[in-house]
């Protein structure tokens, strides 16, 4: 379902496929997707899938990658939005790599990038993680990279 509150930004991967949709801003809370920052450290809970998600092995991602992603970017926000109940100061962006079977499951996610500000960015994280292990990706061609990143920036 479409939120008129939000704004939606996706580039995935090594900023390979990028689009760009605006919609106006009236809620004090929402979830950008946006490029991965390049400088920002790097953290994984699966060293072998950040280290994929960083190296030129990462897919440029697809158009129905994309799509995807933001089709449920609402789930995302649900997630920063019960945190910011919480934790009024709290805004940042994290990137989450994917490692996908051919059928689209997920084999493993993992935060591979985060900068936040406020407290609470812990509950965001492991509910954005929870929620994208849940999705089922549209199918991988087996020649293609299995391994997709994209970036969410939560702002209020």
């Amino acid at each position: 379902m479409w939120k008129p509150a939000t704004a939606l930004f996706v580039a995935l991967a090594l900023g390979g496929c990028s689009v760009r949709e605006s919609r106006p801003a009236k809620s004090p809370a929402r979830a950008v997707m946006a490029p991965p920052a390049s400088n920002a450290p790097s953290y994984a809970a699966t060293d072998n899938l950040a280290s994929a998600a960083s190296s030129e092995a990462a897919s440029h991602g697809s158009q129905a990658f994309g799509r995807f992603v933001r089709s449920r970017e609402p789930q995302l926000q649900f997630c920063y939005r019960e945190a910011l109940a919480n934790s009024p100061g709290l805004a940042g962006s994290t990137t989450i790599a994917v490692n996908l079977t051919d059928d689209g499951i997920v084999r493993d996610a993992a935060i591979v990038r985060r900068s936040w500000s406020g407290k609470g960015a812990d509950a965001v994280e492991k509910c954005v993680l929870n929620t994208v292990r849940a999705w089922g990706f549209p199918a991988v061609d087996p020649k293609d990279p299995h391994i997709h990143s994209f970036s969410v920036i939560f702002t209020k």
